[in-house]
């Protein structure tokens, strides 16, 4: 598996193109709370911050 060997302070997501998550490290666990078996398969939207502040003016979000 692609995560096997990351390093420990490896913060690793793997989105397909579908959007979904395929991949999800210690790292991104310890970062987040979240495990592997609550987000592998969901939307990566669903994982996104609520409260990000919007881009900034005149940039496209997702920029």
């Amino acid at each position: 598996m692609i995560l096997d060997g990351m390093e420990d302070s490896s913060a690793t997501v793997i989105v397909d193109a579908r959007g979904l998550v395929t991949g999800w490290s210690d790292g991104a666990r310890r970062l987040t709370g979240y495990t592997a078996e609550e987000v592998v398969g969901r939307p990566a939207r669903d994982l996104l911050a609520r409260g990000a502040p919007p881009p900034p003016p005149g940039r496209p979000p997702g920029d």
